[in-house]
């Protein structure tokens, strides 16, 4: 049975309409229809959210596994920023705007913290109001997207790329913003940006 299929066998059984399925998960109202006629499919970020609503597994939902339910991970919760300055352990900031859970399995492999966005340089990926978990790490590769500290204030996401002159190139996934050229001493990268969770409000 193909992931739409499951998909609607689920709504049906939870006696659910397609538009009360859409409103409650935030996705608009005729997708459901576009997926029976295979106009789209389903996203990994869609078929996330339906795990969890309907509390099945991701892995049954994709074909992987024909076990329907899964021992859910112990969720661990990280404080969520809007504002970050230079010096500062991450530990240390009392203004947290917000919780978000990870699985427990994530958080044991390194630390992590979330971001939420202001503004929209990282459209359409990457939106206003979004929040974005971040992995701690000192530095990221080339062409990663990373959480990063200009001047020593305020955290930002932009695209990294190293220079060989020793400057940072930042830049923005948005194409009405142009890239902007750091020297390295004047950026902080504090993280890489590991997953994006779209608020609708």
């Amino acid at each position: 049975m193909k992931t739409v299929d499951k998909i609607i066998d689920l709504i049906e059984y939870n006696n659910l309409t397609a538009k009360e399925f859409s409103n409650a998960l935030g996705f608009s109202p005729n997708i459901v229809s576009l997926w029976k006629t295979n106009k789209q499919n389903p996203t990994l970020e869609q078929i996330k959210k339906i795990s969890d609503y309907f509390n099945v597994s991701v892995d049954y939902l994709l074909g992987v596994s024909d076990k329907k339910h899964e021992t859910r991970d112990i969720g661990v919760k990280i404080p969520v920023y809007g504002t970050i300055a230079a010096g500062i352990p991450i530990e240390a900031i009392e203004e947290i705007l917000d919780y978000e859970e990870i699985p427990k399995r994530l958080a044991d492999s390194g630390d992590f913290f979330a971001l939420k966005i202001s503004g929209n340089s990282m459209s359409p990926r990457i939106n206003n109001n979004d929040v974005v978990i971040i992995k701690q790490q000192p530095d990221v590769d080339d062409g990663q997207i990373g959480a990063v500290l200009v001047n020593g204030f305020d955290a930002t996401l932009k695209k990294v790329k190293h220079n060989k002159d020793k400057t940072i190139t930042l830049t923005a996934l948005n194409k009405e913003y142009k890239p902007m050229v750091y020297n390295s001493e004047d950026v902080t990268i504090l993280g890489l940006a590991y997953e994006v969770r779209s608020k609708l409000v």
